[in-house]
């Protein structure tokens, strides 16, 4: 009876054992240890200063085409990882990059912080037939841009089509950001007192709200505006651009929004700010900090002076893993800005953009 016994217990560890092959085992569980990070892609040659994904595509601000041809904006598709589409938001000689994007109803808004001058000897002034719009103090005047120097302006590009659809200079505005809310295109500018915050109508193009502010960073969540400004990061209202909390963040390279919280980069650390409170709840030190992304996976963040990627686990407001990019182009050695499609993040590493997998 004991021998029949023990023989049941045997086979019945057996089954049970068996009944567990391939099952993952606690270690690479949900909320345990990620799949590690790995590269997929390199597109090299794209120059990028920013990195955004809307409509279905990644789109390369202050991209480049070649050592020469200037290219701001190059649109790539995720699935294929191929440029799909280049596009110029200048005006005539007005070019250089945009610096960031803003997803409206409208169309896809691009900064365009280059500044023109009038046309001398060192060579013509922009081409006036190309400019829609120009603006002085928010309000739309007639100017002769071959006797005006323009500060900057923004361009809206259909992504339908990959044309620009509108073109807006200033003649003393210089953006930085820019946001869509339902209230309209809020625009951070630096001018000659400082810099502002204005509020645009996109579609009729009037200004319905100007006023002084540093012109820092702009991103939208939690029903809130969020602008960097030096040493602080301001939530104002949406509508109104009335401030509604100040925090004490040190000097803000980056501003990522996530499901539950309000992510920055310093120089030296990733900040976690708790929309719910208005307090910060973790301070991250990462040496080098520079972009920061965040979905409902998770959060990843750059150290431009490294060259890595490192992924943060939010329930722990800890570092999990890191991956190294490699050294990019000398000539421009930094690794900066990030963005996040469904399964990878799309970083500025130099000449390149890398593409990481995340899962």
């Amino acid at each position: 009876m004991r021998i029949r016994a023990l023989m049941v217990i045997l086979l019945a560890v057996g089954l049970v054992g068996c009944s567990q092959t391939g099952r993952p085992t606690s270690k690479n569980r949900a909320g345990s240890s990620p799949v590690p990070m790995s590269v997929t892609a390199r597109i090299r040659n794209v120059y990028p200063a920013e990195v955004e994904f809307a409509r279905g595509s990644i789109w390369v601000l202050a991209g480049v085409n070649g050592p020469n041809e200037m290219t701001p904006v190059v649109r790539i598709d995720p699935d294929s990882n191929r440029v799909i589409a280049r596009i110029d938001p200048g005006n005539g000689y007005i070019s250089g990059g945009g610096w960031q994007m803003a997803d409206d109803p409208t169309g896809l808004w691009i900064v365009m912080p280059t500044m023109s001058n009038p046309p001398d000897a060192f060579g013509p002034g922009p081409v006036p037939k190309d400019i829609q719009t120009v603006y002085t103090a928010g309000h739309r005047i007639r100017a002769d841009l071959n006797n005006e120097a323009v500060a900057g302006g923004l361009a809206l590009i259909d992504p339908a089509t990959n044309r620009v659809r509108r073109r807006i200079m200033f003649l003393d505005w210089t953006p930085t950001s820019v946001v869509s809310t339902t209230a309209g295109l809020w625009i951070a500018a630096g001018d000659r007192s400082g810099g502002i915050l204005a509020l645009m109508d996109p579609r009729t193009g009037v200004f319905r709200s100007v006023r002084a502010a540093n012109d820092g960073m702009l991103r939208t969540g939690f029903g809130s505006l969020w602008m960097s400004d030096g040493g602080r990061l301001h939530r104002l209202d949406p509508t109104t651009g009335r401030v509604t909390a100040v925090f004490d963040s040190g000097n803000v390279r980056d501003l990522g929004i996530g499901p539950d919280a309000v992510w920055i980069t310093t120089d030296r650390q990733v900040i976690r700010i708790d929309p719910a409170t208005n307090r910060i709840v973790a301070r991250i030190d990462l040496p080098d900090a520079w972009g920061i992304a965040a979905d409902g996976r998770g959060v990843v963040a750059t150290s431009f002076r490294t060259h890595q990627l490192v992924r943060i686990d939010p329930a722990r407001n800890e570092i999990r893993d890191r991956i190294d990019l490699g050294v990019p182009d000398p000539g421009n050695p930094v690794t900066t800005e990030i963005a996040l499609t469904a399964e990878s993040a799309w970083v500025v590493n130099g000449a390149e953009l890398v593409r990481v997998a995340l899962s």
